[in-house]
């Protein structure tokens, strides 16, 4: 369940690049995760060519990929969580069971560069705006 409206602006001199503009939690079956302002995003990390499919910053998947952006840029939960917490959320969103799954397996199969390309200082910088606390 995703508490608070995920807000996003475009930065400037960038293709694709947005930073949250406020504050939103979502709450999974397993976790309570924060993600503040000031966050940065690409939205859903889709091929080009697949655009007009799946448009990054557009669609009911949208805050679900701002959440799995944080959660992989902060590391604060492992990958495959990270992927089945997007999962969720796309479920939670109402995102078509079709669709869902394919994004979840996309990231599943490709997500590990993705996963890699987040060094000790990226992900430092990623936990100033990301909390997770597991649930009881």
């Amino acid at each position: 369940m995703f508490v608070g409206n995920v807000i996003l602006d475009h930065i400037e001199g960038t293709e694709n690049s947005f930073v949250v503009k406020s504050n939103f939690v979502y709450i999974s079956e397993r976790y309570r995760i924060e993600v503040r302002a000031g966050l940065e995003t690409d939205g859903a990390s889709v091929p080009r060519i697949f655009w007009n499919i799946v448009p990054p910053v557009s669609g009911r998947y949208l805050e679900a990929a701002v959440l799995h952006d944080a959660l992989y840029a902060s590391k604060l939960v492992n990958r495959k969580e990270a992927d089945e917490i997007f999962l969720e959320a796309m479920k939670d969103l109402g995102v078509a069971a079709w669709k869902r799954y394919i994004m979840y397996w996309a990231v599943r199969v490709f997500g590990e560069k993705a996963w890699e390309s987040h060094d000790i200082t990226s992900v430092a910088k990623a936990r100033r705006y990301v909390e997770v606390s597991k649930l009881a």
